[in-house]
């Protein structure tokens, strides 16, 4: 089941600080300071998704232990502030370690320190408006985001997708699709679902894992969405590309193939 953390992260002084400390860049957690505060089961946790011994960091205070029980490692996580979201990662190693988030983060003076440490196994810089959520359906208009969140199930898919979100395991479930695409190519198949194939994207790489955020495929979707349903574009002096309504594409791929 999918599951996304929408978590506020950049909307006041003091989270912007603790943004360029731990999100801005990465932490070499192996530093004594901070592999002093750590268990060794903990720091072979860390050591074994980020060998190079750096990662970003985020956290949760005690008051949100309830929440952060439903985190688990790959769940997708949207950092938002100032209206937008700020960036986009994947859930590495997750612990509860205040001694650890006192190295990283200054503890709230009403809710002490940012205990529910988590890494980061991917992450994507981004700066996508809120009123692009709050266009997708099952999501309200003025939604300032305020406070932490989980979202599971539909709600979540609706919003991997309206965003074109790919997670690392599922970039390497496209990688499967798209090589199958290559073969079915390879040896001249009539039908191929050009659905399957993504070229535009920007991506960020760590330890050989990636998150992918798609956002001209994103934005093109919901372009689409605008259009009337039974208007597809098809501009005759387009000999090598297409222009028109995704639901057809199979069928163009049919008739480039035969007048090949």
């Amino acid at each position: 089941m999918a599951v996304v953390v929408i978590q506020p992260s950049y909307g006041n002084p003091a989270s912007r600080r603790r943004w360029a400390d731990t999100m801005g860049q990465e932490v070499a957690f192996t530093a004594s300071a901070h592999e002093s505060r750590l268990t060794e089961a903990q720091k072979q946790s860390l050591l074994g998704l980020h060998p190079s011994g750096r990662a970003r960091f985020w956290g949760a205070t005690s008051f949100q232990n309830s929440k952060m029980k439903r985190v688990h490692f790959g769940d997708v996580v949207l950092f938002t502030g100032l209206n937008k979201v700020r960036g986009i990662g994947e859930v590495g190693v997750l612990f509860d370690n205040p001694a650890f988030a006192d190295t990283l983060w200054s503890p709230e003076p009403d809710k002490g320190s940012w205990n529910n440490v988590y890494s980061l196994v991917s992450f994507q810089a981004t700066e996508i408006d809120y009123e692009e959520i709050w266009a997708l359906p099952g999501f309200n208009q003025g939604d300032n985001f305020m406070g932490l969140r989980i979202l599971e199930g539909d709600k979540a898919e609706v919003l991997l997708q309206g965003l074109g979100i790919v997670t690392s395991t599922g970039f390497q479930e496209d990688l499967m699709r798209e090589a199958e695409v290559l073969q079915a190519l390879t040896d001249h198949t009539q039908v191929v679902d050009l659905e399957r194939i993504h070229t535009t994207q920007t991506s960020f790489r760590s330890v050989a894992r990636e998150i992918r955020v798609r956002r001209a495929e994103a934005l093109l979707v919901r372009e689409l969405r605008h259009q009337p349903s039974q208007s597809p574009c098809r501009p005759p002096a387009n000999p090598g590309g297409y222009y028109g309504h995704p639901r057809d594409r199979a069928g163009w791929y049919r008739d480039r193939r035969s007048q090949e």
